[in-house]
């Protein structure tokens, strides 16, 4: 359950235009477990392959914010 996990280790990262996984089908969980996301705008399932740097930015803040390095 989302709402197990400890909130500083988990950073949760979707596109807005992901069919795959939709973000819709977690949003409400994740928000009311209030872990910490990132959402690609117009990322689809390939976000790796086709926003890497947005993806590498979102986690160094997630570290930096979380103090895990």
């Amino acid at each position: 359950s989302l709402t197990q996990v400890d909130r500083t280790s988990i950073l949760l990262i979707y596109g807005t235009q992901d069919t795959s996984t939709p973000w819709s089908l977690v949003k409400n969980k994740v928000t009311d477990a209030n872990l910490d996301y990132h959402l690609v705008t117009n990322g689809d399932h390939s976000i790796g392959q086709t926003h890497p740097d947005e993806i590498v930015e979102a986690i160094n803040a997630f570290l930096k914010k979380n103090e895990i390095q």
